[in-house]
Parts: structure tokens; C-alpha cells; sequence
């Protein structure tokens, strides 16, 4: 597996999701196996989702110039709600029952896609999100794909993560903008 990276000058945002408690229960179309399990997950599952919204908000609200309006309605059915949304790619990283870190992951034809990824300043530098992208990319990798790629804001110094995980900048891109008023 070859990773590789596109940097570009746009912000992005993060959901996640828990993994199926014991194996109990499933979002997938497999059944719950009890009622029990099924309400238990589900009311985790909506948990985990607020919890990751307000670690969006808390990592990438650092940026001043970020829109930060989106309700958690809104971040909700723009990122979870979505056809190619899929459970086993919502990952989060959780510390005390805490919601430390979160990425979100899609899948292209042939390439994974970490769509969006974040880990609050308190919790940066401990490897939570190594630990994010190398989950991903191991389920990317489960799943036949041949690459892993996302874009990011230059602005977050992240690059040097991306490249200790093995990924490579590919493309990269300027935004240009002309205030009229």
C-alpha cells in the first residue's frame, strides 16, 4: 500500500463513531442480535456523535477565519448521514470516556479517503492521530484498496504526521480571494 496525500488551502471538518460494543450489534444491516443491544448501541452511537461534533469544533475553531456556524444537525446529516457513510470507517480515539480524536473515511473507487480528521490542541503530540490514520489505513487496506489520500489546510502543521504515516504530497493547491466591498 502506497499513501499519499493531497494539501490544499481549505478547511475540513470530523465525525466519528464507536465500534460495536462485543460485537453485539451492527449499523450495517446485520441484525442486533437483542433489543437490549440495539438501544444500548444506539444511544452510544448518538453519544459519540456529539462527542466528535464538539472535538471538530475544539480543533479546528483555533483557525480564526473558519465558519463555525454549522449546528451539529447540520455537521450531522453533511457527514454522517450520507449514503457512502460507513460505520466501520467512523473512527474515534477516547481517553477516560472521552472523545479525543476522531477521523472520518470514506471509500473512492479504488482509494481510501480519511475525509476528515482532528485531534484537539490539549490531546496533540501523544499519537492519537497516527493512531487514526494507521486504523484507517489498515481497514482501507482490509478492504482492497491501494491507496489512502486526504487534503488538509497547510496552515495545520500537520504535514510532518502525514509523512511519518508514509504519505506523500501529490498535489497542492492555492486558494485565491478578492474582497469586492
Amino acid at each position: 500500500m502506497r499513501p499519499i496525500l493531497d494539501r490544499v488551502t481549505e478547511d475540513f471538518c470530523l465525525s466519528g463513531l464507536a465500534p460495536i460494543p462485543g460485537g453485539a450489534a451492527s449499523v450495517s444491516g446485520v441484525p442486533f442480535p437483542k433489543a437490549e443491544a440495539k438501544a444500548y448501541y444506539l444511544n452510544r452511537l448518538r453519544q459519540i456523535e456529539r462527542a466528535a461534533y464538539d472535538v471538530v469544533q475544539a480543533a479546528f475553531g483555533e483557525w480564526p477565519d473558519r465558519d463555525s456556524s454549522q449546528t451539529f444537525e447540520d455537521w450531522r446529516a453533511e457527514n454522517l448521514d450520507r449514503d457512502d457513510a460507513d460505520a466501520d470507517l467512523l473512527l474515534v480515539a477516547v481517553e477516560d470516556d472521552r472523545v479525543v480524536g476522531a477521523a472520518l473515511c470514506l471509500e473512492d473507487e479504488d482509494e481510501g479517503w480519511v475525509a476528515e480528521l482532528a485531534v484537539p490542541r490539549e490531546h496533540r503530540g501523544r499519537g492519537l492521530g497516527r493512531g487514526l490514520l494507521e486504523s484507517a489505513f489498515q481497514r482501507f487496506a482490509a478492504r482492497g484498496r491501494l491507496t489512502a489520500g486526504l487534503s488538509t489546510d497547510s496552515r495545520t502543521g500537520a504535514r510532518t504526521l502525514y509523512e511519518h504515516v508514509g504519505m506523500t504530497v501529490t498535489e497542492d493547491w492555492a486558494r485565491w480571494a478578492l474582497d469586492l466591498d
